[in-house]
């Protein structure tokens, strides 16, 4: 035990007295080591969002290409705007699947945090009812002409075809003849 606790301090103190690592910051007092984690966790989105601009082939905005632009647009007369415009190319929105996937991460985030506060079943249950409320569709969320499963919620309170009715389970039970045969 004793010495694992000299090897982690000895790299603790190796890792404050390495220049530009975080040992010292400007004012020559030890920088505190979230600042460490924040520069290293910033360096790792910028990689991850670099690795992925690399995987859609987007390339980097090109300062010429921007003030040929400018230029473009500042020359041309507004009767010629077309010219300036096909020069710029509209943004792509992610994929429905990433986006979800972000969803789905924050919200296991948020599950860790909450078990760790020890609200972890009230967070699952209370998404689980919101999960149930984006899930039902609101009557403006429907097609024109699209009636809902329950009759009270179309005009008229008319039912569709195929709803089993009040009268027609009393008539089925006591055996009678349907009204229209």
């Amino acid at each position: 035990m004793e010495q694992r606790l000299a090897q982690y301090r000895a790299r603790k103190q190796k890792v404050q007295q390495e220049p530009g690592q975080g040992g010292t910051a400007k004012s020559g007092e030890p920088e505190p080591a979230s600042r460490g984690y924040r520069r290293a966790a910033k360096e790792k989105i910028l990689s991850l969002y670099s690795r992925w601009r690399k995987r859609q082939n987007v390339e980097p905005p090109n300062p010429q290409i921007n003030n040929q632009r400018m230029q473009v647009h500042e020359r041309s007369p507004s009767v010629h705007e077309d010219a300036s415009d096909s020069l710029i190319t509209p943004a792509q929105s992610p994929p429905f699947y990433v986006i979800l996937l972000l969803k789905f991460l924050l919200w296991l985030v948020l599950f860790g945090l909450f078990v760790e506060l020890e609200f972890g079943l009230v967070y699952f249950v209370l998404s689980m009812f919101y999960w149930l409320y984006e899930g039902t569709r609101g009557a403006q969320h429907r097609k024109q002409g699209e009636m809902s499963a329950y009759s009270v919620f179309n005009p008229g309170c008319e039912a569709i075809e195929g709803t089993l009715t009040a009268e027609q389970f009393e008539r089925e039970l006591q055996y009678r003849p349907l009204a229209g045969r």
